[in-house]
């Protein structure tokens, strides 16, 4: 049982944070203390109990010491030197053995605030040590309930640490102290030796030694003392609110292509933000450089030191441009009889329930299945037209693969590795619409052999006796088209077209399918529904059982109102058609915000930037 000075008359004043000197009653309880707490924070990074014998109220007979604020400085001013000690005491060995004993009230033959000094600084005794570095051990590693084994404790990460050094400075305090015996030294204790010794194994100095004494013995009076992160518990990065994120990437957006990691902490700085957001007050600098990478962009020099993203890359835009917008533009003339569905990382299989369930609750529409730009969803077949690693000669060649097995499952070798084949690839096609095969046929001199990329050239009429196989690491010079064999078959209309295997498999059943441009997350609306939903989910009490977990993501899925649905869609509506129009990412931010609530931007757009100076 925890001990302490039945009576704190002699030291009767703490010291607050501004100096000042406050009375304390004889008796001091709990709730005294927590009033008292408010006005003067705790110094050490964890507590001490010490039980209170002459408190006339049984339930309240724990003091804290953290409670107490710096008590520790008046009993130095009481006392004289204040620190750990390796020296015993006759009053602190009385009372260590009374705490082996298990006794709650032991008898003082000093002072008390000296016999607390005592058993608080000194060393605890080698029978205290050794019950408390078994029950640490138990902490840390727990007995299953029939008493075999152990079974695994999910402590923090911090908290763990500190629990097992604080088992190794034990385990070298009591192996010093037996060895000390055996030598003939007596009982000369080796507390600070130990403590000093498990902090330099762990590349610390002087000070965590101290702090590694400080928790053992907090620990030693009281078992659910534990060194806990004097910072908080609380792990969860702002971040993780997907609407702050989605309203962080809108701003850095309508800032232009350049911004800076200041432009994070001036959107913060306001107040209506900060009350929206839950904010205190904005994010220092530091923070704000962490949360640019988080958000995906990255530090270049070259650009006057700010961050980029590839919003506005070059074969982005040329996409966005030329390709995804003019489709759902020409879906618009017919968009009650289309029916747009947007997805996010689906397998073949999801898509194939999918598609069964439009077409059986909606047999009548044409459908449009829209994706992100995963790589994933772009994956092609294995043996389909590629012109990236083809050589220029006859040979010997085909597209490697992994070998799979009856059930369709890849091969591992012995040494566990997935086992390659290598399978010819697929014919090409000449552009009058006649199959153009890769490979000799039989009979010839070079039967099954690949015929090279020259040859499958001069079969389709281009003179590439003077062209290398490739410019250096594949780098052609801007707009050239016919610099090497690589860059002229790259270009090939039957190997630009080369259907993904998510393609193939929506249009063998005559669903359309659409993929969304790189970096363009505000034209998935689904994206702010899953923000939506995550938030919601977020809201939700901890749990570690499965089943409450599951239940917990379909609630916040299903809790999405279809009101935020339609507001979500209105607004990718709102970008699409600025796109379309011409603004760039910037242009197109402060547009979206400015006409929020309507689906389209206005014929006037363009000269409302010019009179704003948004460029």
């Amino acid at each position: 049982m925890p001990l302490a000075p039945t009576n704190f008359e002699s030291v009767n004043m703490i010291i607050n944070d501004n100096s000042e000197r406050t009375s304390l009653p004889t008796c001091i309880t709990r709730d005294m203390l927590a009033a008292h707490n408010e006005s003067n924070p705790p110094h050490l990074p964890n507590r001490y109990s010490a039980f209170m014998s002459d408190c006339p109220d049984n339930d309240d007979t724990y003091l804290d010491h953290e409670s107490v604020g710096s008590l520790a400085d008046d009993l130095n001013c009481v006392d004289g030197s204040f620190g750990d000690s390796d020296q015993h005491d006759e009053s602190a060995e009385s009372s260590w053995q009374g705490l082996e004993a298990g006794e709650k009230d032991v008898e003082y033959t000093t002072s008390p605030a000296h016999q607390y000094r005592a058993l608080i600084h000194a060393a605890p005794t080698l029978p205290v040590v050794e019950k408390a570095l078994n029950d640490l051990k138990l902490v840390l590693k727990p007995l299953q309930k029939n008493g075999v084994g152990h079974i695994w404790v999910d402590l923090p990460f911090l908290l763990r640490e500190r629990l097992e050094q604080i088992k190794t400075f034990l385990g070298m305090f009591i192996s010093k102290s037996k060895k000390a015996d055996m030598l003939g030294k007596g009982s000369s204790p080796q507390w600070m030796a130990a403590s000093l010794a498990t902090a330099n194994a762990h590349q610390k100095g002087t000070y965590y030694a101290c702090q590694l004494r400080a928790w053992a013995k907090a620990f030693i009076m009281d078992r659910d003392d534990l060194p806990f992160d004097k910072y908080g518990r609380s792990k969860v990065s702002k971040l993780d609110n997907e609407e702050l994120t989605n309203e962080l990437h809108l701003h850095l957006q309508s800032v232009g292509r350049y911004v800076k990691a200041g432009d994070l902490v001036t959107y913060l700085s306001d107040k209506e933000a900060q009350s929206r957001f839950g904010l205190k007050s904005t994010i220092s600098l530091a923070t704000a450089k962490k949360w640019m990478h988080t958000l995906g962009y990255r530090w270049r020099t070259d650009h006057r030191g700010q961050y980029v993203d590839g919003h506005e890359r070059g074969d982005v835009v040329d996409y966005c441009q030329n390709i995804f917008i003019p489709e759902m533009m020409a879906l618009q003339a017919r968009m009650r009889r289309w029916m747009i569905w947007l997805q996010d990382e689906v397998t073949l299989k999801q898509v194939t329930k999918v598609m069964d369930i439009l077409e059986k609750n909606y047999p009548e529409s044409d459908h449009v299945l829209v994706f992100d730009n995963a790589s994933t969803h772009l994956k092609r077949a294995d043996n389909a037209l590629s012109a990236r690693k083809t050589p220029k000669g006859i040979q010997e060649w085909g597209v490697e693969t992994m070998l799979l097995g009856e059930n369709g499952r890849p091969v591992h070798g012995r040494d566990g590795k997935i086992l390659k084949t290598k399978v010819p690839m697929q014919d090409g096609q000449f552009t009058d619409g006649q199959r153009q095969p890769f490979y000799f046929p039989p009979g010839h001199k070079h039967a099954g052999k690949f015929k090279g990329m020259a040859e499958i050239l001069r079969e389709r009429g281009y003179n590439v006796s003077k062209l290398k196989a490739q410019c250096t690491k594949f780098k052609c010079p801007e707009g050239a088209t016919q610099c090497c064999c690589r860059r002229i078959l790259f270009n090939e209309p039957d190997f630009v077209g080369v259907p993904s295997l998510l393609e193939e498999h929506c249009l063998a059943r005559h669903f359309k399918l659409i993929i969304l441009p790189k970096f363009h997350y505000e034209l998935n609306f689904i994206e702010q529904c899953w923000g939506y939903a995550k938030r919601l989910y977020q809201l939700y009490p901890p749990t570690k059982k499965d089943e409450e977990m599951e239940t917990n993501v379909h609630k916040a899925l299903n809790s999405v109102p279809i009101e935020c649905m339609r507001r979500f869609s209105n607004r990718s509506l709102r970008f699409l058609d600025a796109y379309r129009k011409g603004l760039n990412g910037k242009q197109a931010a402060w547009a979206n915000r400015k006409y929020r609530g309507h689906r389209t931007l206005p014929d006037s757009i363009l000269q409302e930037l010019d009179d704003n100076q948004i460029t």
